[in-house]
Parts: structure tokens; sequence; C-alpha cells
């Protein structure tokens, strides 16, 4: 049961805060960054064993 809840907590947090929305014209309810900032790359950050992904960017030494 506890894995159960942690992983609808996991993707309650992505589904209300992380994906699209259609109400928000396709954004996400936290702003993300457009443009890529100098020196970075972009990281895939795996939401509910890999089904889904958050992207952000992450700087380069």
């Amino acid at each position: 049961q506890y894995h159960l809840e942690t992983k609808l907590d996991e993707f309650i947090q992505f589904y209300n805060n992380h994906r699209t929305h259609i109400a928000l014209n396709k954004e996400t309810p936290i702003p993300s960054e457009i443009q890529k900032p100098p020196n970075s790359k972009l990281v895939a950050t795996p939401v509910l064993n890999g089904l889904y992904h958050i992207y952000s960017y992450e700087k380069v030494a």
C-alpha cells in the first residue's frame, strides 16, 4: 500500500505541475525556461519509472 501511495503522489505532482494543460494554452502551471541557457544541456528526469519525463536544462561546467 505504501508503494502505491508513493507512486500516486508522484503522478499527482507531475499531473498538476509539469504536464501541459489545454486550458493554459498548452503551457504548464509552473512556467519553464523557453530559451536554452548558454553552456547547458537538456536533461530528462523520469517520472513513474520512465512512463513520463520532465525536461529541464542543466549547466555544463
